[in-house]
């Protein structure tokens, strides 16, 4: 396997594993910001609207044709919390070129198609349309609120919530149920405009393309947002302090439970705290 990583601006990068080992490649682009409160339900959102069409693909249908067409290409968005940042991916898997029957490129037109979607979607006048933004804010909403319904998952949820309270780290990556139903599509267009310019922005490829020589990174990337970003996401100071006991009590179903046991402490790095032999 062939890696190699390249900073093509001031916060964006370009991160390629080549191998021959699959016929199938994964492009992705990846807008990763601080989580926020104030941010997070757009920041899930917005993805979601993109998805549903861009301008020369403005419905799931043309946008469903134009995959189909490059060898049943899939493309998806997704939402991840890392640490106590949003991490907003587009994603695109895709056959490689050497088994296209004509011998035409598939990776190049479907890199394009996954920046359109991302920098070119669909509008009406000068916005998102309206009711892709009220379809999805209500999707949104529903994810959010089902949440509950996984005991494991929501324990472990609401532990966090109540461990780093005042944090970053415990804000919920999907935002708010409420503030998905009520948002505009003005708002969320000026939203999606703050997303493009402040966050930092990796694409990654992963597959054979180019395996064994050659340097056809650049024409991997859909075009950048803008040429200059942020170069570091910088993490926030915490809120935690220790303290005295909290006790907090849900009520739920009591015919399903689940206990969680945190533990939180400073990490060998820290000024203050011995290392651990032979770290």
């Amino acid at each position: 396997m062939e890696q190699q990583c390249k900073q093509l601006a001031d916060g964006v990068e370009l991160l390629v594993n080549r191998t021959d080992k699959f016929k199938t490649g994964l492009l992705s682009a990846t807008l990763t910001v601080p989580l926020r409160r104030e941010d997070a339900t757009a920041g899930a959102l917005i993805p979601e609207v993109l998805y549903r069409g861009s301008r020369s693909c403005p419905d799931m249908e043309r946008l469903s044709a134009a995959t189909d067409a490059l060898y049943g290409a899939s493309l998806g968005t997704g939402v991840r919390q890392r640490g106590e940042s949003q991490c907003i991916s587009f994603l695109c898997s895709v056959i490689d070129d050497r088994y296209a029957l004509d011998g035409s490129a598939v990776l190049e037109p479907a890199a394009g198609l996954m920046g359109e979607v991302l920098l070119d979607p669909a509008a009406e006048n000068g916005v998102f349309r309206r009711d892709y933004v009220k379809g999805e804010g209500a999707n949104l909403a529903d994810r959010i609120r089902a949440r509950v319904n996984d005991k494991r998952s929501w324990s472990i949820f609401r532990l966090v919530q109540e461990m780093c309270a005042g944090e970053a780290y415990a804000v919920d990556k999907l935002g708010d149920a409420e503030e998905a139903l009520s948002v505009s599509p003005e708002g969320l267009w000026a939203d999606y405009q703050a997303l493009l310019g402040r966050a930092k922005v990796t694409f990654y490829y992963g597959g054979p393309a180019g395996a064994g020589g050659g340097d056809g990174a650049a024409g991997l990337r859909p075009p950048d947002p803008r040429a200059e970003r942020p170069g570091v996401l910088r993490r926030a100071p915490g809120a935690f302090r220790p303290g005295a006991h909290r006790h907090r009590r849900d009520g739920r179903d009591p015919g399903q439970a689940g206990h969680g046991l945190p533990h939180r402490g400073r990490h060998h790095g820290q000024p203050g705290l011995p290392r651990p032999a032979g770290v």
